[in-house]
């Protein structure tokens, strides 16, 4: 992720993710370390600005 601008990451379900529990990448990212600013690019501010959606 460090090689990356976080305005460019953007979290994605492809569910069902047999055979993985729904939550394994929410959990990894959640135990990453990373700022809570960090996270909250990943996991909502990224698609709010694709989208063109207001916060």
């Amino acid at each position: 992720l460090k090689n990356y601008r976080l305005q460019r990451i953007m979290y994605g379900s492809d569910f069902p993710n047999i055979p993985y529990a729904w939550d394994r990448e929410l959990k990894w990212l959640a135990e990453s370390g990373l700022p809570l600013d960090d996270l909250e690019w990943i996991l909502n501010k990224s698609a709010y600005d694709f989208f063109n959606m207001n916060l």
